[in-house]
């Protein structure tokens, strides 16, 4: 979130599909080959991530958690 610090309010829901990077790309490292069969999370899994992290982003919490290296 502190990349995010100085973005208006106003402008935070353009960055919540941010939170959707880090569970795709665990489920890619999962996968034996994943170019083969589409990987990644359920489409209620994906909803519920989006509204997670806009209620977080509306509290002023950090939404985004960046993926390690």
């Amino acid at each position: 979130m502190s990349a995010l610090r100085d973005v208006p309010a106003a402008a935070l829901p353009a960055f919540l599909p941010l939170t959707l990077v880090a569970p795709d790309l665990a489920a890619l490292a999962r996968a034996e080959d994943p170019f083969a069969r589409v990987v990644g999370a359920s489409r209620l899994r994906r909803q519920w991530l989006l509204w997670r992290a806009a209620r977080k982003a509306r509290a002023g919490q950090a939404f985004v958690t960046l993926p390690v290296a």
